[in-house]
C-alpha cells in the first residue's frame, strides 16, 4: 500500500493542469526532522528514485526512463517527479506532496504531464508519515476487502475496543459513517480515511446486521504514535540527566 500511489505510472494522457498538491497536518513538531524522516524513508523504499535536491522545505526525487513506441523504437523519454514540503505553522506542521507527476518529452517536440494516482491515493501515502508522529484512534474492526452492496461489511470485530464493547458482530455491514453512505467507500475505509484515524471524537455507525438496522454512537480508543514514545522517552532521559541519574553516554544514545 505505501508504494504504490507513487509507482502506478499508468497511461500518458495529455494534459496542462497544474495538479494542487496533497497535504497533511502533522501536530507538535519541527518542519525540518520532518522532512528528513520523510526523505529517508521514501528513499528506504524507492531506492531508484534519484534525489536531486532540498532547498526551501522541499525535497526532490524523479525517476526517469525511456517511452518505447512501435518497433521497440524509442519515441522520447519520461520523468517522474516527486516533491515533499514541509511548512511549519506554529508548533504544527503542514506535509505536502507538492508534486506527484510523470512528465513526458516526446520526440516530436510535445510535452505531457500526466497525475498517476488520485488524491485519496495521494492522501493514503502521506498518512503513513502522519501516522508516526500522531497518535491514531481506532473503534475496533477489520473491514472485508470485497465491496457490498449496502456498504462495507465488517470482517473482524477486534476481541476488545469500542465495536467489541458494544456488542457489533462479525459480518455485520456499516451502511453509513456519521451519516455519510459507505457503498463505494471500501479504499476510504480500510485505509482510515473513513472514519479519520487521527480524530478522537465520537463516531455514529449505522449497522446492518441480520436485517436490522441500528445507530452506534462509539469513541475510539487511542494508539501512541512511535514520535510519542521517543518524545516520552527523551522527557524522560532529560529528567534523569538533570538529576543526575543518567550520565553523558547514556544521554547520547537517545
Amino acid at each position: 500500500m505505501k508504494k504504490y500511489a507513487l509507482m502506478a505510472m499508468g497511461m500518458l494522457v495529455a494534459a496542462s493542469t497544474c495538479y494542487a498538491d496533497a497535504q497533511i497536518q502533522v501536530k507538535d513538531v519541527d518542519a525540518e526532522y520532518v522532512l528528513k524522516y520523510v526523505m529517508n524513508d521514501f528513499y528506504a523504499q524507492n531506492s531508484n528514485y534519484i534525489f536531486e535536491s532540498k532547498k526551501d522545505g522541499k525535497a526532490t526525487y524523479s525517476n526517469k526512463s525511456a517511452v518505447v513506441g512501435k518497433k521497440d523504437m524509442v519515441i522520447g523519454n519520461k520523468r517522474h517527479e516527486v516533491i515533499f514540503s514541509s511548512v511549519q505553522q506554529g508548533e504544527d506542521v503542514v506535509l505536502g506532496l507538492e508534486q506527484n507527476a510523470i512528465i513526458t518529452y516526446r520526440a516530436d517536440g510535445k510535452v505531457e504531464n500526466t497525475k498517476p494516482s488520485t488524491e485519496i491515493d495521494d492522501k493514503i501515502f502521506l498518512n503513513q508519515y502522519r501516522e508516526f508522529f500522531n497518535d491514531t484512534y481506532s473503534f475496533g474492526f477489520t473491514p472485508a476487502q470485497k465491496a457490498d452492496k449496502e456498504g462495507v461489511k465488517i470482517l473482524n470485530v477486534y476481541g476488545f475496543g469500542p465495536m467489541h464493547d458494544a456488542g457489533i458482530q462479525n459480518g455485520s455491514v456499516i451502511v453509513a459513517i456519521d451519516g455519510d453512505k459507505t457503498v463505494g467507500r471500501l479504499t476510504e475505509v480500510m485505509n482510515g480515511l473513513l472514519p479519520d484515524k487521527f480524530d478522537s471524537k465520537p463516531v455514529t455507525f449505522t449497522i446492518s446486521y441480520k436485517g436490522s438496522v441500528k445507530d452506534y454512537t462509539l469513541t475510539p480508543t487511542v494508539k501512541e504514535s512511535k514520535y510519542t514514545q521517543i518524545k516520552a522517552k527523551r522527557a524522560q532521559a532529560a529528567k534523569e540527566k538533570a538529576e543526575g541519574k543518567r550520565g553523558i553516554e547514556s544521554w547520547l544514545k537517545l
